[in-house]
């Protein structure tokens, strides 16, 4: 009897596996590279696989800040698909590579789903709003005239406990 709740159990949790990854994959992004990513991983190329995410959690472990942290994105153009896609993945990619700290990409109260909505919040704080607020610098993440992502990082105020 034992035996038979254990393989019922293991086929239940098997279903609700396989069901997850379905609709996973059904709703997947058309534009992604799926078999790129495939291929990455099976030719054991896993530098490839999330090699941006690395390169934005070096990127925030620099910032040598032990508050929260302000991102702006000027230069950004709010219905350019691709910089929305990039100002998501910096701006999650951020948040897990500080936390518990938090990034900060929008005023109180906005509601942030992806990159476009926090392209359309338009945060550009003032230095009064950001020391009210606790933030010990600033991130400023801009596009040259090439297009290639330029970054800076000002301090706003002196690292707390020093």
């Amino acid at each position: 009897m034992k035996e038979t709740f254990r393989t019922i159990r293991c086929w239940l949790i098997a279903g609700i596996v396989c069901s997850a990854a379905m609709a996973h994959l059904w709703f997947w992004r058309q534009t992604a590279d799926l078999p790129l990513l495939a291929r990455c991983f099976f030719e054991g190329k896993t530098s490839n696989f999330g090699g941006a995410w690395r390169n934005f959690d070096e990127l925030f472990a620099t910032d040598g800040t032990t508050a929260d942290l302000a991102v702006q994105f000027p230069r950004f153009a709010i219905n350019d698909e691709a910089a929305a896609q990039l100002v998501a993945q910096i701006s999650h990619r951020g948040s897990f590579s500080i936390y518990p700290r938090r990034v900060i990409t929008a005023e109180d109260g906005a509601r942030i789903t992806d990159g476009k909505s926090i392209l359309s919040a338009q945060f550009f704080p003032t230095a009064e709003w950001l020391k009210e607020h606790n933030i010990e610098a600033i991130f400023t993440i801009t596009l040259d005239e090439t297009g290639t992502p330029v970054f800076r990082f000002d301090r706003i105020r002196p690292k707390q406990g020093s």
